[in-house]
């Protein structure tokens, strides 16, 4: 299974900087999964 971060980075819908960030604020927003967070960045659709 890959990884969400690399599926979205190799098919270029998101740069690897938006990537970084919502895995370390992952720590700080517990239970929220990286898509939800890219998400709520507006990031992801």
């Amino acid at each position: 299974m890959k990884l969400l971060g690399k599926v979205l980075q190799q098919s270029d819908l998101i740069s690897p900087e938006h990537v970084e960030m919502p895995l370390k604020e992952q720590t700080q927003f517990y239970g929220l999964r990286l898509g939800e967070i890219l998400a709520l960045h507006g990031w992801l659709k």
